[in-house]
């Protein structure tokens, strides 16, 4: 009998975690789908991402904004069974719905991270792709490959938290062979070394650090909230281009990226490829 009631248990709180993303899934669509977004999961690299893509004309700038870490950790230790985090927690969203409005004609998409948003189980996609190894070579392959789409035409990478070490990173790449090519990162962690010392924790490995290849060949701005204490100005006060702003971690971030967005879009567009 006790073990028949734990197998119930075992399978009640599966159902109720299957049941918790299909819900985040449809808040995330209901964010993006009235301003003309469209919401799919595609597959890139090794991972199915969740996409949210507002096309605007066809050779016209690209905007391409990544999510944060997500509910990566439970504690210190404990790494979460799934990484999604509810839409209403994430800046990203906001951020890319303000460049949307902001730029009519844009193509602006919203980018999930690895394993966020699936409807399959998250521990299928690899709990190391959350944790340890969430900027890692197979991350940042599958987010190349999704940027190449949009070769030849200006594409302007942001990231919030997290999703900025990403955007520093695919930008840094781009710009290898395209500089119409920008950079906005907002609140994110960009020496990865410090800001692991600064918490105490693990370091990640060095060689996803964007710290060993900033400040990048082409036009970039990084903010950062003195208030923030998940991202203190002290782990980054070192790097160039940052600019501070004074609220915390989770913004309001829309509110700088759109003050930010008008210069940087034209700086991309006026290089040359």
């Amino acid at each position: 009998m006790g073990r028949n009631t734990l197998i119930i248990a075992l399978c009640s709180l599966l159902l109720a975690a299957c049941g918790g993303i299909s819900a985040d899934i449809n808040r995330l669509s209901n964010r993006f789908e009235p301003l003309g977004f469209a919401v799919d999961q595609k597959q890139y690299g090794r991972f199915k991402l969740r996409e949210a893509a507002r096309q605007g004309a066809p050779n016209g700038p690209v905007w391409i904004v990544y999510a944060g870490d997500g509910v990566a950790w439970l504690d210190t230790w404990t790494p979460s069974p799934d990484p999604t985090p509810s839409p209403k927690n994430m800046p990203s969203i906001s951020v890319a719905q303000a460049i949307a409005k902001q730029f009519a004609t844009d193509t602006v998409i919203h980018l999930s991270r690895p394993c966020q948003f699936l409807t399959s189980n998250a521990q299928d996609c690899g709990t190391r792709y959350w944790t340890r190894d969430r900027f890692g070579d197979d991350v940042r392959n599958a987010y190349h490959a999704h940027a190449t789409q949009f070769d030849g035409r200006p594409v302007i990478f942001v990231g919030w938290s997290g999703g900025g070490v990403l955007a520093a990173h695919m930008a840094h790449i781009r710009a290898m062979h395209n500089r119409q090519t920008g950079a906005l990162t907002l609140a994110s962690p960009l020496d990865l070394t410090a800001w692991a010392q600064w918490h105490r924790v693990s370091a990640l490995p060095q060689a996803d650090n964007p710290a060993q290849f900033l400040p990048l060949v082409i036009h970039h701005s990084h903010a950062v909230g003195s208030n923030d204490k998940i991202v203190p100005p002290e782990t980054v006060s070192h790097l160039p281009n940052q600019f501070i702003v004074p609220i915390d971690h989770h913004g309001p971030w829309h509110e700088i990226a759109i003050q930010a967005a008008p210069s940087l879009r034209a700086a991309v567009i006026a290089a040359q490829p």
